[in-house]
C-alpha cells in the first residue's frame, strides 16, 4: 500500500479531519487521515480499550472513547521532517497486522511501534561502535550459518535484533545469542538475566572474534559490504529481502554512517550449547530480590559445552 498516495489524495479534499479505511479486506478497522492541523494520522478503531500508550518524541499517540462505545487509538506525526520514516512505519503496521485478530489489534499496533522507536527519534544518530560490532556479528551468523541451514525467509524472520529481545535469533525450539570479542580474548559480557535463558528452547551462544582493520586488508570488510553480501543471498526470495531491509531500517542502519564504513576482520567462531551446568545467571538461579545482572563470562571455562547449531 502506498500510504503517501492516500494522504496526497485526502489533502485535495478541504474537509478536516478526514480519514479513509486502508482497505476492506484488512481485519482491523485501520484508517489513514489528516487532522485539523494537517498532521498525518494512522487510526485504529477497536471494541476493546487499548493499553496505556507509550511516549515518543516524533509522534503523538492517544486513545479515546467514542460515543458508540468503541475506542480510538491514534498515531499522529508531530515532526513533519520525519514524514518518510512515518510513512514506512504506517505501511509496516498495516501489512504486519493483516493476520491479527480484532481483539489483539491495539496490542499488535503498539508492539510494532516499539520496533520503530529508534528511527523516529528527531535527533537520532548513527550506530555506536559497539552497536556496529554487534550488528556485524549477527549478520555473520545470519549469512554463514542460518540461511544455509534454515533457508532465507525463516532465517530473516528469526532475527530478533530489531526487537531488543533477549536473544538475537529465535527459531522454533531454538534460540541463538551472538557475541563479538577481540581475537585472543576469552571473555564476553552478558547483559541480563534473560540473555542466556532459552525459556524452554535449545539455546546456543555464538562468540565471534572480530578485530578492527583497514580497507587494504583482503580478509576484512565493512558493515556496508557485509549487508550487501547478505542481500545477495536473499536475492532469490523477495519477501526475505524486504523483511531484511525493514529490519536494518528499524535498527538505524544507514549506509553513509561512519560506523557502517569501518572495516573489520572476522576470525574464529565458537559455538556453545547452553545446557545444564553451563556457567550463567538466569532468573531461576539467582536469589530472590535480584532483579537483573550484567556479568563477564570466561569462555575458556566452557570447552565442554562447545557444539554446533543443529
Amino acid at each position: 500500500m502506498q500510504v503517501e498516495d492516500v494522504w496526497a489524495d485526502l489533502a485535495i479534499n478541504p474537509e478536516r479531519p478526514i480519514f479513509r479505511r486502508v482497505d476492506e479486506e484488512h481485519p482491523l478497522d485501520l484508517y489513514l487521515g489528516l487532522d485539523q492541523a494537517e498532521d498525518r494520522v494512522l487510526m485504529l478503531v477497536n471494541e476493546a480499550e487499548p493499553p496505556e500508550v507509550p511516549s515518543f518524541e516524533a509522534i503523538a499517540i492517544s486513545k479515546s472513547a467514542r460515543g458508540d462505545g468503541r475506542w480510538v487509538l491514534a498515531v499522529r506525526l508531530v515532526r513533519r521532517e520525519l514524514s518518510e520514516p512515518f510513512a514506512m512505519l504506517c505501511r509496516d503496521i498495516i501489512e504486519s497486522t493483516r493476520n491479527v485478530s480484532a481483539a489483539s489489534g491495539s496490542g499488535a499496533l503498539l508492539k510494532r511501534l516499539y520496533r520503530w522507536k529508534r528511527l523516529l527519534q528527531p535527533d537520532r544518530k548513527g550506530l555506536s561502535e559497539s552497536e556496529a560490532r554487534g550488528l556485524f556479528g549477527e549478520l555473520m551468523v545470519l549469512r554463514e550459518t542460518l540461511i544455509p541451514k534454515f533457508g532465507e525467509l525463516a532465517s530473516v524472520l528469526a532475527w530478533t535484533g530489531p526487537e531488543d529481545a533477549p536473544q538475537d535469533f529465535r527459531l522454533p525450539g531454538v534460540a541463538i545469542e551472538v557475541k563479538t570479542r577481540a581475537t585472543g580474548a576469552h571473555t564476553v559480557v552478558v547483559s541480563s538475566l534473560d540473555q542466556l535463558d532459552g525459556a524452554g528452547s535449545e539455546l546456543f551462544l555464538v562468540a565471534i572474534a572480530l578485530d578492527a582493520s583497514v580497507k587494504d586488508d583482503g580478509k576484512a570488510m565493512s558493515l556496508v559490504e557485509l549487508v550487501e553480501k547478505v542481500r545477495e543471498k536473499l536475492a532469490v526470495q523477495n519477501d526475505a529481502c524486504a523483511q531484511f531491509n525493514l529490519a536494518l531500517t528499524q535498527m538505524g542502519f544507514v549506509e553513509s554512517d561512519p560506523q557502517a564504513l569501518r572495516f573489520y576482520r572476522p576470525g574464529k567462531q565458537l559455538v556453545f550449547r547452553v545446557r545444564e551446568g553451563f556457567p550463567c545467571l538466569t532468573r531461576a538461579t539467582v536469589c530472590a530480590g535480584i532483579l537483573d545482572a550484567k556479568y563477564v563470562l570466561d569462555l575458556s571455562q566452557c570447552d565442554e559445552f562447545e557444539s554446533e547449531i543443529d
